[in-house]
């Protein structure tokens, strides 16, 4: 059920919310009151359903606004618990998100250094599951891609500090998969870095269907929104496709179900042909018998 209702609801909203200002009001009035405890599971049916894009309002925006920003419970979900221990199978739901305006570029920032703190982490890299360390690998990426690091000259020295600790990390560790995911990420993170640098980090790997998703998190991001667009054309078509099917039907059928029958459909006079049925010898039903006590007659007057 949970299920049905977020994949109805996020379609609809999302529909709603693109074409009307006054929508988009509503919905972040909305999730502005939402309890702190059910906040989190009505994220995640969001996250599950909800159209990833990077442009500019993205999908989401339009529901949440500028959530993060003035609930601490909310960003803390965003910037942090999505990040590290939910991390999103499209990282890019979350990411485009955070750069729909200037107020949340600013999370962006914070999200990069927290995942890059975990991406960076030797211990936390060797307890990791496979699907947690792609996922994150990914974060990391496509957070990279789309953050403009130059505007925060502050943070740009730990930032290359905690790549370089992480490109380590991932080189010294005994699996062959991580070690390369390490070399595609640290690749990207120190040329988004160093953008002038001669000196460039580079490495020798084979290609596999990891690599090429991380490298499609690394394309300019008009690039990567014109392949979102794409993928979720089919799926509108296919929408379409359905309501069309419904319409050549019966219209009340849209409206009332196919086993509705129309009033205006059926002749009214139909019965006129049928025996009407005697009723002069059926006992009226609204007589009552006379009390024949006098206890009788003061339970009636009583109401007992």
């Amino acid at each position: 059920l949970f299920d049905i209702v977020w994949s109805v609801l996020c379609k609809k909203l999302e529909d709603k919310t693109k074409h009307s200002i006054l929508w988009h009001r509503i919905c972040h009035a909305l999730f502005e009151r939402i309890p702190q405890q059910c906040l989190e599971p009505t994220l995640d049916g969001v996250f599950k359903y909800i159209t990833p894009s990077l442009s500019s309002p993205c999908p989401l925006y339009g529901l949440l606004g500028n959530l993060p920003v003035e609930n601490s419970h909310a960003k803390f979900l965003l910037t942090c618990k999505y990040v590290i221990t939910k991390t999103l199978s499209e990282p890019r739901i979350l990411v485009g998100y955070l750069t729909s305006n200037e107020s949340l570029r600013t999370l962006l920032i914070d999200l990069l250094l927290v995942a890059l703190r975990l991406w960076a982490d030797g211990s936390a890299l060797r307890h990791m599951t496979e699907l947690q360390h792609r996922r994150l690998s990914g974060m990391v990426a496509i957070a990279t891609t789309c953050v403009d690091i130059q505007q925060s000259p502050k943070k740009q020295q730990e930032l290359e500090r905690l790549v370089m600790q992480g490109v380590q990390s991932h080189l010294e560790n005994s699996s062959e998969r991580v070690r390369v995911i390490g070399m595609v990420v640290g690749e990207h993170l120190m040329k988004s870095l160093q953008p002038q640098s001669a000196e460039k980090l580079s490495f020798t790997y084979d290609t596999s269907e990891e690599v090429c998703w991380l490298k499609s998190l690394m394309k300019p991001i008009e690039e990567q929104e014109k392949e979102l667009l794409e993928a979720v054309e089919p799926v509108r078509d296919e929408e379409t496709e359905d309501i069309q099917k419904v319409d050549n039907h019966d219209p009340s059928s849209l409206h009332y179900g196919t086993g509705f029958v129309q009033s205006s459909t059926c002749n009214d006079d139909s019965d006129d042909d049928l025996q009407p049925y005697d009723m002069s010898n059926d006992p009226d039903s609204n007589q009552t018998t006379p009390p024949r006590y006098l206890r009788t007659c003061l339970k009636g007057k009583m109401g007992i």
